[in-house]
Parts: C-alpha cells; sequence; structure tokens
C-alpha cells in the first residue's frame, strides 16, 4: 500500500539532538508500505537530515514557507475559521502541488499529522486519517494561565478555535488517532465522530539504555524543551518550591541538572552552584545518565511526556505529578513515584536517595515497563491499520 504523509515538521531535526515521533512511524511503516512524504518546514532540512529520512521514504517533498505565505496562510485562517496555526502552514499553491503528486504517486492512503496540517486534506477523497497527537485545544487553554496578557489573550482566542476545529475535523476524516487516553477524553468529539485509536509513542531500548557509568553527580534532574512553558513552568517549580523545602528538611540542597533546548531567560536565570542549565549535548542519554532521579512536576502539559520513557528505559527512576503519570500509564510506587505537591515531592526524593535498593528496584521494573509497552512497531502496527484502504466507507 502505498501512504503519502503530511506534516508540519520535517520529522529528524538534527539540532534537537532526538528523532521525532513521526520518523519512528515513517521507519515503522516503511517495512511494509510504500512511504511519500510532504512537509512545510520554514527551513529546508540538511543532506543529512534528507539522506536519514529518505531511506525510508519513496520520495519526500519540502515546501519552504515564507513570511509571504504565513501572510496568505492567516488570512486564509481568518476568513475560513481556522486555527492561527493551520493558517501559518497553509499555502493554497502547495495545497495544488500536493493533490497532483498523490495522483501522480497513487497513493492510497494519506495520514494528516496534526491539526494544523488538515487544511491540506479538504479536496482529497482517499482513505485520511487525522493524528490529533494530543487536545491541543486544552493545551493552548493551560498555557494562556501560565502567561501573562497580551499572550494570556492569544491564547484563549487561539483555544476556542482549536476546540472547534478539532470536532469539525473529526467529521471529515475517515480514522482518528490521538496519543493517550486522557487526550481522547479532553477532545471531546461528537458522537458521530470518525472511529478513534490510542497510538502511543514508543521508545528505542536499543539507544536509551542503562549506562554502566556509576557516576551520577546529580541528585535530581529534568530533560525537555526548556523554552516550552509547561517545562518552564516545572523547573521553576522544582528550585523554587522543591529544592527550599528540600533544604529546609533535609539540611543540605539538591544537585541538580537542567537539561534542554532553547532554555528561556528565566530558565536560565535559576543556575548557580547547585543548579545546573545545559542547553545543547550531542547525546541526550548522558544527561539521564548524570542524575540519579528525574523529576516532573508538570501540571499543565497534555499528551505523553516522551522524557518519562526515555529516562524509564535508561534505568533512571522517576517522580512525577499525577498528570505525566496518566500520560504514560505507569503505577505509583511500581513503576515510578507520583506526587502531587511540593511536600510529596521532598519526601519521595528523600526516600529514593536514602534507599540505594529501592531506586535499583524501581530501575529495573521501570525498564522492563517500557519494553513491554512503547514498541514502535506495536504501536505503530495500531496507525497501519488505521491507514487501511480497505475500510474505507
Amino acid at each position: 500500500m502505498r501512504i503519502a504523509i503530511i506534516s508540519s515538521r520535517f520529522p529528524y531535526p538534527l539540532e534537537r539532538g532526538d528523532k521525532l515521533r513521526l520518523f519512528h512511524q515513517i521507519k515503522a511503516l516503511s517495512k511494509h508500505h510504500e512511504v511519500f512524504l510532504y512537509t512545510v518546514n520554514d527551513i529546508l532540512p540538511s543532506k543529512a537530515e534528507m539522506a536519514e529520512v529518505s531511506q525510508y521514504c519513496q520520495k519526500i517533498v519540502v515546501f519552504q514557507s515564507t513570511w509571504w505565505q504565513k501572510l496568505i496562510g492567516l488570512s486564509f485562517a481568518f476568513w475560513k475559521g481556522w486555527p492561527f496555526q493551520s493558517g501559518l502552514t497553509y499555502s493554497p499553491k502547495f495545497e495544488e502541488q500536493l493533490r497532483l503528486e498523490l495522483d501522480q504517486a497513487g497513493v492510497d492512503s494519506v495520514f494528516c499529522q496534526l491539526i494544523r496540517m488538515a487544511p491540506y486534506c479538504r479536496q482529497i477523497s482517499l482513505r485520511k486519517v487525522l493524528d490529533y497527537m494530543d487536545a491541543l485545544g486544552m493545551g493552548m487553554e493551560k498555557r494562556a494561565d501560565l502567561s501573562s496578557w497580551p499572550l494570556s489573550w492569544l491564547y484563549r482566542v487561539e483555544s476556542s478555535r482549536v476546540k472547534k476545529y478539532e470536532k469539525t475535523l473529526s467529521l471529515q476524516f475517515n480514522a482518528l488517532s490521538v496519543i493517550t487516553g486522557a487526550d481522547a477524553e479532553a477532545l471531546d468529539l461528537p458522537a458521530t465522530h470518525a472511529p478513534l485509536e490510542i497510538v502511543a509513542n514508543g521508545i528505542d531500548t536499543k539507544y536509551f539504555v542503562i549506562s554502566s557509568h556509576v557516576d551520577q553527580p546529580y541528585d535530581v534532574g529534568f530533560v525537555g524543551n526548556l523554552g516550552y512553558l509547561p517545562n518552564i513552568g516545572a523547573v521553576r517549580f522544582l528550585v523554587n518550591e522543591i529544592q527550599p523545602s528540600f533544604q529546609k528538611q533535609m539540611g543540605y540542597d539538591l544537585k541538580i541538572l537542567l537539561s534542554g533546548a532553547r532554555p528561556s531567560a528565566e530558565v536560565i536565570s535559576l543556575s548557580n552552584d547547585n543548579v545546573k542549565v545545559v542547553s545543547w549535548v550531542d547525546d541526550i542519554r548522558t544527561s539521564y545518565w548524570k542524575m540519579k532521579i528525574l523529576v516532573a512536576p508538570i501540571f499543565y502539559g497534555t499528551g505523553q511526556q516522551n522524557k518519562i520513557l526515555e529516562a524509564m528505559a535508561c534505568g533512571i527512576p522517576v517522580i512525577c505529578s499525577p498528570e505525566v503519570a496518566s500520560g504514560v500509564g505507569a503505577i505509583h510506587k511500581q513503576e515510578l513515584l507520583v506526587a502531587g505537591n511540593a511536600a510529596q515531592f521532598v519526601e519521595a526524593i528523600h526516600l529514593l536517595l536514602s534507599d540505594p535498593l529501592m531506586r535499583q528496584n524501581l530501575s529495573e521494573k521501570a525498564r522492563a515497563f517500557v519494553e513491554q509497552q512503547y514498541s514502535w512497531e506495536k504501536n505503530t502496527s495500531k496507525l497501519s491499520n488505521l491507514l487501511n484502504t480497505k475500510d474505507i466507507a
């Protein structure tokens, strides 16, 4: 079967130091199908990035967006009632080119990643599958809660447009996917929506492995995009709430590692003798291996936190909020520890730091959990079934 994938991002951005969900899906799908990739990017991918993805695709077409295209796209968004982000990635010229490309390639099914690319699927009569990934409208609403005016106002406007569009699209595609059950519920789709499948992320457990090195200079750490609002809130909570409470109760400061791309000015300002901020590493695994515990006090996020799965695969014990634990499906005191406030985080951190055997036991169970539940091949097979043209009405 020939599958066309429409995405707003090239699936292998080397500057991130990791691979995106879509890259792993393409790799898995290519074992049984012919994959054609069509993507919109602000910056054209490098030769190395193209080479990495090309080995799994029959053809790759990259449309480079411009400020003029974004302006035209935004005018369509205002006119059509689309979310602003859908307008920013939309080009009438590329839509026309895409339809011709699909006809020439003899494509059987179309996989659209994220609602921002849905306008390109309006006039496609093939079987169409939309990957929401997460409840973006709810995510925009939570970002508004974390932001000050005028960003808070803009996020609320966008949230309203996104929620309406999410529901509208559920009636225009043959099948839908989302990463977690919690996000499926939060989408609150109409009763007549297309079939919705939970297609979780996966982890490359041959890459994310337990290190043989025993040197772990940091007591706790956090890994993620340090310019992303929910992550900024998490590290703020870790340094300004958990750290002082821990010092007051235990009499010493935690050694903290904050590692991730594009740290905001606020995150950088948190750096001190006990807090190390690292904005770039050649191998993200080295950040996990340097910490005894990954702490993730994320209370305003959606979807599935890959940082949790990566840490677990690396054998690093995790302490996280209930929202994060729910997203990965792990059980408190079995594969990780759950904490809902600063006092609970302090208690859990002290428990693990003072009990190496418990830390080791949690590490082993976490690794086994990821191996059993988060195979890219296993989870992508669900996507392959959704794309099967035999089920088209």
